[in-house]
């Protein structure tokens, strides 16, 4: 075995894929990577491949491993120790503050993409001006890699796409880097309150959705863009209880709040008019009560943060992030999440915390795909993949091309409403296909350049025989037995018998790429 045999014959898989497909993908018929061309609508979803959760709640080794899939990028055997030692609850604690997690060794990763710190107008100034977003991304994927604050980047995933703005514009990507310094990473585990006024004035958002131009003085007619999808996607939901007056009103309250020539947050009282909002008749409840411009603005937030239908738009969404897409709006834990959010102050962490000890979430063990950002991550963690500050530009290269390949360049999504969270969208033979060669790119081909050690992996001392081997490498990349069907498959497909012995010239990487492929590691 010192060659390298060809990849998995798609046939040779046929079986096991089309169970994945049937699962997480419709069979592939209505499967689409998100990249349609269209925005697309959070209920269109026409299948639902894991009806409920599990019957029974996972315990021991496999709680453990439940909680490092959904909670992390992607579980690793010393993660799992790290959990079972700890225990789950306290583990969760500790990951639901992450400034009590030491993190200072992503500092000289992070170091190797400036941007990421840079702002608006250092950006600008800047020679790497042009790979603002390119930085952004990778370092984005880094920190998914390396970081010890796993749920907290899992959460600045989850809120960049809730508060999704398309970086590639030229209108957006300066601000961007502070965008997500200071506004999503400052409050992803925050209260949601705090997190939506800081968005809600980022320069990002208010250059994406036009509100930096927008003005209401003399005969100008405000843009109704930020107002609309403030309350559609940000807040209340669509079809909440109010209408197209309200959206008018609501522009008119923002209208004024625009960056100023420091590239910041500014309010222009010359751009500003009531218009139709300075009328007593309340906006979902709210009454201005005499407030105008900046004030006027952050308590009409505020209420929208505490509004009973926001808690739900919230709630449904965590729910499916952290259970899965078949999670319905009005299902118990949606309202039970609902709950805890507003009893808790819009506290994202409580939420969170709330909603980890739900029956549902233990239920839901291996019943979510990874999305590809997850998927890249998770494979990376799993071969222990080493960074090499002398390689991030090429990481940067192979990170950014194969998102896109992938359908989810990050920062990249046009429309405001984010990346979709639902399996189908990702999964169907063509992107499990782009699945299998990445696994080959970092088994065999290595990127290019070197990232992790297969001795490591296969430990010491080496397993004996053929099957031992591909057991160990399993246990090693997916934190648990790997599924005796593809054991099977891989077998078949190398012409190797499990009791052969293990020559020391052998090539174990092969068989590495074989099960990054397998679908134990597509899902989360």
């Amino acid at each position: 075995m010192s060659g390298q045999p060809p990849l998995l014959k798609f046939e040779d898989f046929r079986s096991e894929l089309d169970r994945f497909l049937q699962k997480f993908g419709a069979g592939g018929s209505n499967a689409n990577n998100g990249q349609n061309g269209n925005r697309y609508n959070e209920d269109d979803d026409p299948y639902t491949g894991r009806g409920r959760g599990h019957a029974s709640i996972p315990t021991g080794n496999a709680a453990a491993l439940h909680v490092a899939r959904r909670l992390t990028f992607g579980a690793t055997p010393t993660l799992l120790a790290e959990i079972t030692s700890k225990g789950i609850s306290s583990w969760i604690d500790e990951q639901l503050d992450p400034a009590s997690i030491d993190d200072a060794a992503m500092d000289p990763i992070l170091a190797c993409f400036p941007s990421v710190t840079m702002s608006p107008t250092e950006v600008k100034l800047s020679p790497v001006r042009a790979q603002v977003t390119a930085n952004l991304a990778t370092a984005t994927l880094a920190r998914a890699v390396w970081s010890k604050r796993q749920l907290f980047e899992l959460m600045v995933d989850h809120w960049s796409n809730h508060f999704n703005v398309n970086a590639n514009l030229g209108s957006v990507n300066i601000y961007k880097p502070a965008d997500d310094l200071n506004s999503i990473r400052a409050h992803a585990l925050g209260k949601f309150s705090d997190l939506l006024i800081a968005v809600t004035k980022s320069p990002s958002m208010l250059s994406f959705l036009n509100n930096a131009t927008s003005r209401a003085d003399g005969t100008n007619v405000p843009n109704e863009n930020h107002a609309r999808e403030l309350m559609e996607l940000h807040t209340v939901g669509v079809d909440r209880g109010y209408g197209e007056a309200d959206v008018a009103k609501v522009a008119h309250i923002l209208s004024g709040w625009t960056i100023d020539k420091k590239s910041k947050f500014i309010f222009d009282r010359t751009k500003h008019d009531l218009g139709p909002a300075a009328d007593p008749v309340p906006i979902l409840g709210w009454s201005r009560n005499a407030t105008t411009g900046v004030a006027a603005g952050e308590a009409f937030l505020n209420h929208l943060a505490h509004h009973s239908s926001t808690a739900q738009t919230v709630a449904y969404k965590l729910c499916v992030r952290f259970i899965g897409d078949y999670v319905q709006p009005d299902d118990a834990i949606v309202t039970a999440t609902a709950s805890n959010y507003l009893a808790n102050d819009t506290d994202i962490a409580l939420t969170l915390r709330s909603l980890f000890q739900s029956p549902e979430f233990k239920a839901s063990a291996g019943l979510k795909a990874r999305r590809p950002l997850e998927f890249i991550a998770g494979t990376l963690r799993s071969v222990g993949a080493n960074f090499d500050p002398a390689s991030a530009d090429s990481l940067q290269t192979f990170v950014n091309h194969r998102m896109l390949v992938f359908g989810q360049q990050l920062f990249g999504w046009t429309f405001p409403n984010g990346y979709p969270d639902a399996d189908y969208r990702w999964i169907n033979a063509g992107s499990m296909l782009d699945r299998w060669n990445f696994a080959r790119l970092v088994s065999i081909d290595g990127f290019t350049f070197p990232m992790f050690d297969i001795d490591q992996i296969l430990g010491t001392p080496v397993p004996t025989k053929v099957g031992a081997v591909i057991t160990k490498l399993a246990n090693s990349v997916l934190s648990e037995p790997l599924d005796s069907a593809v054991y099977s498959y891989i077998l078949d497909a190398t012409d190797l018998d499990a009791d052969m012995r293990w020559q020391s010239w052998y090539d174990a990487r092969p068989l590495l790429a074989y099960i990054l492929q397998s679908p134990q590691n597509q899902i989360r």
